[in-house]
């Protein structure tokens, strides 16, 4: 039985090359915005795995602006934002 994979959204500060990135991250999905953020997808197993990535980002010294779990597409559940009013 295979392991389910979580999915994250990891925004960083600054524009990654796709050659850059696809060289170091394996199946991994990433986009930039003109506001120069690089917006990386990845699935990974496990809270290790996510660690390991977010280490070897900073080991590149990247600027880590955000990282946010994505609700599974069969998970109908959405997710409620907070508001203080």
């Amino acid at each position: 039985m295979s392991k389910a994979m979580i999915s994250y959204e990891i925004q960083i500060d600054g524009i990654l090359s796709e050659r850059w990135a696809n060289g170091i991250f394996d199946e991994l999905a990433f986009s930039c915005t003109p506001g120069k953020v690089t917006t990386i997808q990845v699935s990974v197993p496990d809270s290790a795995a996510l660690r390991g990535l977010v280490n070897h980002l900073w080991d590149f010294n990247l600027s880590i602006l955000s990282i946010q779990k994505l609700q599974p597409e069969h998970d109908q559940t959405s997710r409620e934002d907070y508001n203080e009013n």
